[in-house]
C-alpha cells in the first residue's frame, strides 16, 4: 500500500495500533507497504469488523463458508455466486466471513482480497500454520489454555434471554417489556433462538443435488440490516427504536449494544422471509450421503437415520424464516454430523495432507505470505510447470492443492474447515489433495532409484519433463480407498487374486508390474482397471479357499450321491487358493440340496444297486429297429435322455426321479431283445438280405438292395451294448424265407 497516497487511512491505522497493540507499531509501516491489496478494501474491512487496528479486525473475522467451482461447473451454471464487498461479481470462488460477536456483519470476497489481508494482519497461528515451529507454538498455546476466539452469537442471544430489561436507550421511548412481548420469547422460541449459531455455517440448503445452491437471501444481497431498512415503517415501535439506535451516531455501551443486536436477530429470525434454497444450501447433499450409510455406521448408531417428515412443509416451502431452519436441525443434527464426518475423513489421510503441506505449500506461500501470482481463481501454471512436481501433478491437481491451502489460511478456527464444505465437496477436495500426496511419494522414490538430486524443486523443468512418461500423471488415477468401495477388495488383494486365478494370462503378466507399483503407493489406474475389467470383476467376487474349505469337502461328499443326475462342472479342485463365483455357486447348490438327497435315499433303497446301473447301461446302448418295404431299412437310436424322468434343482443341478426311472427303463426294453442274446443264425440271415450278394434274389421278389447305412448298422453292431426290436427280427426272418428260393439264380 502506498502510505503517501492514503494518509488518512494510514493515520487511523497507526493511531489504533499504537493505542491497542503498541508492541506491533514497530513494523507497521513495513507491513502496510508490503500489503499489496486494495487500500479501499482494507478500509472497508476495518469498518466492517469495527476496528481500525487491522490486527484486531482480522482476529474478529471468522470463516463461515468456502465455495470452489471448476471451469466445467462454471460453464454449466453460468451464475453469479454473490457480490463481493468491493462490488465485484464472484463467479469462481467466494469466501464468507462474519464478525466474531456480530454475525450480521458479513464479508464476501474472492480469495485474493481476503487472503492478502489475512496474510498481512492475520494471527500468528495463521501466519505460521505451515511451519513446524508454528505448529509447535500452536500446540503449546493450546496446552496453556489460551482463550480461543469466541463465536459470540449464542452468548449475545443468551444475554437477551437472561435479562430483557437492560436496554437503557430504549427506556425513554418504549417499555423494555414490550420488546420481550413483541418477540414472543416463550420457552420453545428461546431454545430455537439459541440454535441460530448453527444456521450460520456453510452452504445450508436442502436444494436438489442437480440445482445450484444460492447464497443470497430473498431480498437483494440478503443483507440483514437491508431488510430492516426496507421494513422500517412497518416495524413495531420498540424494534424500530432499537434499529435506529444501533444504526445511528449515538454511542452505546458494548454490553447494551450486544443486547440490542440480539433483539434484532431474534425478531428477524421469526419475521424475515428468506429463500428456502438460499437459507438451507448444500445440506441436502449431506442428508443424501447420511441416508446411504449402513446401519452399523457410527454416525447412524449415534444420531440415527434422518426422519424429516415433521419438517416436510419447511423443506417444500419457497420462503422460510431462520427459526424454521432450527426446526430442521431439531429433526436431525445434520450440521454436527457434517463436522464429525469431515473431521474423521481428513484424519484418515493426515500423512498425505502433511506431505502436501510440506512439499507444495512453498509453491503458493512463502514465510507465511501468499505469493503474488497465487491469488485468484487461476494458478500460475507457467511458473509451476517448471517445478519438479509437475512431473506427476497437473494444473488441476495443483488447483486442488491451492484451494486446500487457501481454506486453511482463511479459517481462523480449525473447526470451520470441517463445516465450510458439504460432505461430498469436502471428500472430493481431500481425495484430490491426498492423491497429490501419494503422487509426490511416488515421485520421491523414482528420483531416489534414478539417484537424481533436485537442489531447487521450483526450477527443475528438464528433470520433470524427463520423468513424465514414467509417472502416474493425469486424471486417470484414484485412491485405493475408493477402489475398495467400488470393488469390495483392496488394490493389493485384487493383484493377489489376479495372480492366483490368471497367473498365466498374457495380458495380466504384461500389466501386473505397473498395477503392483501403483498399489504400493495406495493408487490404482482407472485405465488399467478398464482394460482388465472382466478379470477384475471375476476376482472381486472370488473368495479365499480357506473360508470355504469345509464346505468344499462337504460338497465333494454330496457330489458322490447316486441320485445326482447332473451338476455344475465348476466344483473347485482342492489346491485352488481362491474360489470364483461360479465355483462358490456350485458348492452352495450341493450343500442346499443335501436334505433332499437324504429323503430320496430313504424312499428308494434299491435305486443305487438296481435301477441306476440299468439306466447307465441303457444310457450307452443303441436301440435298433427297422422295416422291410422296397428295401431293408435299419435305424439305430440312442437313449432318450431328454425324456428321462428328473427333478431340475437349478440351471446346472438336477436329480433323478428314482421312482420314474424304473418304469422309464422298463418301457424302453419292452419289445426289444439284447443283441448278445439274439441267435447267430438270425445275424447270418440279416447280413444276407442287406448285402449286395442278395441283389438278384431281392429283384426277383420286387425289392432293391439295402442302403449302405443299413448294411453297416448290422455289420458293425456292438452286440454287448445294443438292443434289437423283436418285430424287426420277425420281418427279416420272413424276408429271408421269401428270397431263399431265389438264391443262386441269375
Amino acid at each position: 500500500m502506498d502510505i503517501a497516497k492514503h494518509q488518512q487511512l494510514y493515520r487511523r491505522i497507526k493511531t489504533a495500533v499504537a493505542e491497542t497493540t503498541p508492541q506491533l507499531i514497530g513494523n507497521l509501516n513495513q507491513k502496510l507497504e508490503a500489503y499489496s491489496g486494495d487500500a479501499r478494501i482494507l478500509d472497508h474491512f476495518l469498518t466492517l469488523f469495527g476496528n481500525d487496528n487491522p490486527y484486531l479486525a482480522a482476529q474478529q473475522a471468522h470463516l463461515r463458508q468456502a465455495i470452489f467451482r471448476t471451469p466445467q461447473e462454471l460453464r454449466q451454471e453460468k451464475e453469479v455466486l454473490g457480490i463481493s464487498v468491493s462490488g465485484h461479481k464472484l463467479t469462481e470462488q467466494i469466501f464468507v466471513l462474519t464478525h466474531s460477536y456480530n454475525p450480521t456483519r458479513t464479508w464476501r470476497s474472492g480469495s485474493q482480497a481476503i487472503v492478502k489481508i489475512m496474510e498481512a494482519f492475520g494471527s500468528e497461528e495463521q501466519l505460521v500454520r505451515y511451519t513446524l515451529e508454528g505448529q509447535e507454538k500452536i500446540k503449546e498455546k493450546k496446552k496453556q489454555g489460551v482463550k480461543k476466539s469466541l463465536e459470540n452469537l449464542v452468548e449475545t442471544l443468551e444475554e437477551l434471554l437472561a435479562d430483557y430489561s437492560r436496554v437503557k436507550d430504549v427506556q425513554s421511548r418504549n417499555d423494555r417489556l414490550k420488546v420481550h412481548t413483541l418477540l414472543g420469547l416463550d420457552e420453545e422460541l428461546q431454545k430455537r433462538i439459541l440454535m441460530l449459531d448453527r444456521v450460520d455455517y456453510g452452504n445450508i440448503a436442502f436444494a436438489k443435488p442437480t440445482e445450484k445452491a444460492f447464497l443470497a437471501a430473498a431480498d437483494p444481497g440478503g443483507m440483514f440490516f437491508g431488510w430492516y431498512k426496507k421494513q422500517l415503517l412497518q416495524l413495531p415501535t420498540a424494534i424500530r427504536d432499537i434499529y435506529t439506535t444501533i444504526t445511528g451516531p449515538v454511542e452505546i455501551a458494548e454490553e447494551e449494544r450486544t443486547f440490542m443486536v440480539g433483539a434484532l436477530i431474534a425478531y428477524a429470525a421469526t419475521k424475515m422471509p428468506i429463500n428456502r434454497e438460499a437459507a438451507l444450501g448444500g445440506y441436502q447433499k449431506d442428508l443424501d450421503v447420511i441416508l446411504g450409510l449402513p446401519e452399523t455406521h457410527p454416525i447412524v448408531a449415534k444420531y440415527g437415520i434422518p426422519n424429516l417428515a415433521s419438517v416436510r412443509g419447511i423443506l417444500n416451502a419457497t420462503e422460510i424464516t431462520l427459526i424454521d431452519i432450527t426446526k430442521v436441525f431439531d429433526a436431525y443434527p445434520v450440521d454436527q454430523v457434517r463436522k464429525e464426518i469431515n473431521r474423521h475423513y481428513a484424519a484418515q489421510f493426515a500423512a498425505e495432507l502433511g506431505r502436501v503441506e510440506q512439499h507444495l505449500a512453498p509453491l503458493f506461500i512463502q514465510q507465511g505470505t501468499w505469493r503474488d501470482d497465487a491469488y485468484g481463481s487461476s494458478i500460475p501454471v507457467s511458473r509451476l510447470k517448471k517445478s519438479i512436481y509437475f512431473a506427476t501433478l497437473t494444473s488441476k491437481d495443483l488447483t486442488s492443492v491451492r484451494d486446500y491451502l487457501a481454506l486453511h489460511t482463511i479459517a481462523v478456527k480449525k473447526e470451520a474447515v470441517f463445516q465450510a464444505l458439504s460432505l461430498s465437496d469436502f471428500k472430493q477436495l481431500i481425495d484430490e489433495v491426498t492423491l497429490c500426496g501419494r503422487k509426490i511419494e511416488y515421485l520421491g522414490q523414482e528420483l531416489a532409484q534414478r539417484k537424481k538430486t533436485v537442489s531447487n524443486p521450483e526450477d527443475a523443468q528438464e528433470a520433470a519433463d524427463e520423468l513424465k512418461s514414467v509417472m502416474p500423471r493425469g486424471q486417470g488415477y484414484g485412491l485405493q480407498e475408493n477402489f475398495v468401495k467400488e470393488h469390495r477388495i483392496s488394490v493389493q488383494e485384487c493383484s493377489t487374486r489376479l495372480d492366483a486365478l490368471y497367473g498365466r494370462n498374457q495380458l495380466w503378466m504384461k500389466r501386473s508390474p505397473q498395477w503392483n507399483k501403483l498399489a504400493s503407493f495406495g493408487l490404482y489406474s482407472s485405465s488399467l482397471v478398464k482394460e482388465l475389467e472382466e478379470m477384475v470383476e471375476m476376482v472381486q467376487n472370488a473368495a479365499p479357499s480357506a473360508e470355504w474349505e469345509e464346505r468344499v469337502k462337504q460338497s465333494y461328499a454330496i457330489a458322490q450321491s447316486p441320485f445326482i443326475r447332473a451338476r455344475s462342472s465348476h466344483l473347485p479342485y482342492p489346491e485352488k487358493k481362491y474360489l470364483t463365483s461360479l465355483e462358490q455357486k456350485a458348492v452352495q447348490e450341493l450343500l442346499e440340496v443335501e436334505p433332499r438327497l437324504r429323503e430320496l435315499e430313504q424312499s428308494n433303497p434299491t435305486f443305487a444297486t438296481v435301477d441306476l446301473p440299468l439306466r447307465n447301461t441303457l444310457r450307452e446302448a443303441l436301440f435298433y429297429s427297422g422295416k422291410v418295404e422296397q428295401s431293408v431299412q435299419v435305424d439305430g437310436k440312442r437313449y432318450p435322455l431328454q425324456a428321462e424322468p428328473a427333478f431340475a434343482v437349478s440351471g446346472t443341478l438336477s436329480l433323478y426321479d428314482a421312482a420314474g426311472i424304473h418304469g422309464f427303463c422298463s418301457s424302453l426294453l419292452e419289445g426289444y431283445t439284447k443283441a448278445s442274446e439274439v441267435p447267430a443264425s438270425w445275424y447270418e440271415k440279416a447280413s444276407f438280405v442287406v448285402s449286395f450278394i442278395a441283389a438278384s434274389a431281392l429283384r426277383a421278389v420286387g425289392m432293391m438292395t439295402a442302403e449302405y447305412n443299413s448294411y453297416a448298422a448290422l455289420r458293425y453292431m456292438d452286440k454287448k451294448k445294443s438292443y434289437i426290436a423283436n418285430d424287426f427280427m420277425e420281418q427279416v426272418e420272413e424276408l429271408y424265407g421269401r428270397v431263399l428260393p431265389q438264391r443262386g439264380r441269375r
